[in-house]
């Protein structure tokens, strides 16, 4: 079922008010933001309508960084997921509609590089951003190479892993619009920090 959507006003209290009923879809890439007061152009959920928010997938062998990691996903306004190891996250049936891969370097098994490979292996093209708390050189300029989206030393600052998910949602839009005009996009953002 089709998420339904109201156009709604921005009234000049700063309240917003429901004018009208649409069973339009929101554009790609998500809600239209107002451009100013008395303005009818914010297309928004209607009340009981459910709207898909992307899908961060968290992996992680640190419980206390997944479960950090997945509030600050929810309190952003994303919908997560988390596992402690990349073979959990590869069975999951929620692989296909994850929209960001956030991961860590180094976990048993199967580390963050690893798993992003064996991504690609499988024709999984889900930007990635990869979080260590080793970082180095090697690391960074191997994971530039394979198209990861950034690397995040931890501790990291919030700010940094919402701005790089961002980054990440905004280079899978410009994938797929690439790749429909023949076209391969690059990785827009690569984060070099210590």
């Amino acid at each position: 079922m089709q998420p339904r959507y109201a156009l709604i006003d921005y009234a000049r209290n700063g309240s917003v008010e429901q004018i009208s009923g649409a069973n339009e879809q929101i554009p790609e890439g998500g809600q239209t933001y107002l451009s100013g007061i008395g303005s009818k152009v914010m297309l928004g959920p209607l009340p009981g309508s459910v709207m898909e928010q992307p899908l961060i997938a968290i992996v992680d062998d640190d419980e206390s960084v997944r479960d950090a990691t997945e509030r600050l996903m929810r309190s952003a306004g994303f919908s997560a997921e988390t596992f402690s190891r990349g073979a959990d996250f590869l069975s999951s049936p929620d692989l296909s509609r994850t929209a960001c891969l956030v991961t860590d370097l180094n976990m048993p098994g199967m580390s963050g590089i690893d798993l992003h490979r064996r991504l690609q292996s499988l024709g999984r093209s889900i930007p990635t951003v990869l979080i260590t708390g080793q970082p180095n050189e090697n690391v960074r300029t191997q994971a530039r190479s394979l198209g990861i989206i950034c690397c995040l030393p931890k501790p990291f600052r919030n700010d940094d892993l919402i701005d790089s998910i961002h980054s990440a949602l905004r280079s899978r839009q410009a994938s797929g619009a690439a790749e429909a005009g023949g076209e391969t996009a690059a990785p827009a953002v690569f984060n070099k920090a210590p």
